[in-house]
């Protein structure tokens, strides 16, 4: 079979939808996966206590309430562990309540901690 060169080539490639002009700005991305990576990051590296304290807590004295504060701060780091944990159990990045509920069942029989969703 005997094909003429012309039919041979490729079609020529179709013009892009939007075409963006010389002076103007391209169409720029949402950036909110990078902002929220770097508030991670932040996060992680920094020491200071993460949950504000209450204007009740006002009796006690300031290392009492210290101590309360970063127990309370442990004990939720451990409870939401233990929910990423079941929510990458089930292939999932989102946390969602039936992880809560999962975890609750798992920490059920553990002394000192009570779940209710």
């Amino acid at each position: 079979m005997n094909v003429p060169p012309e039919s041979r080539r490729k079609a020529p490639r179709k013009s892009a939808d939007k075409i963006v002009k010389p002076g103007a700005k391209g169409l720029a991305k949402p950036r909110v996966r990078l902002d929220a990576l770097s508030e991670i990051r932040k996060m992680q590296k920094g020491t200071n206590l993460l949950l504000p304290q209450s204007r009740v807590m006002f009796l006690a004295t300031p290392g009492c309430l210290e101590a309360i504060h970063t127990a309370l701060e442990a004990e939720l780091l451990y409870i939401f562990k233990t929910v990423q944990n079941a929510a990458c159990h089930a292939r999932r990045i989102t946390l969602m309540e039936k992880d809560m509920k999962f975890a609750e069942r798992i920490l059920a029989g553990r002394k000192g901690i009570y779940l209710r969703c």
